[in-house]
């Protein structure tokens, strides 16, 4: 793939992903629920004031309560837009 074609998607899939976190953003919020970026989304954003230029996902952290409460409000409210993939929805699920 020719490296200009590749940028342009990479841009709209960043800008997916940044669309993505303002929505977490703002559920977190509604539900007083700490989250924390972390990995290459904190990197990118101290060094490139965005994304890592080949970054393709963002990394968001939770501490164990946060987590729970995250999952427990995102299956009542978000489930018609989003799936939660974990080991306790799906028995079969590879990552902890």
């Amino acid at each position: 793939m020719p490296r200009s074609i590749y940028k342009e998607k990479m841009n709209i899939h960043q800008q997916r992903l940044l669309d993505l976190l303002k929505e977490v953003d703002a559920f977190c919020r509604e539900h007083q629920i700490t989250y924390y970026c972390a990995g290459g989304t904190v990197i990118g954003a101290a060094r490139h004031h965005g994304f890592i230029p080949w970054d393709d996902d963002i990394d968001i952290g939770f501490l164990r309560e946060d987590y729970e409460k995250f999952i427990h409000y995102a299956d009542l409210e978000m489930s018609d837009k989003y799936t939660v993939m974990n080991v306790e929805h799906d028995p079969n699920y590879p990552l902890m």
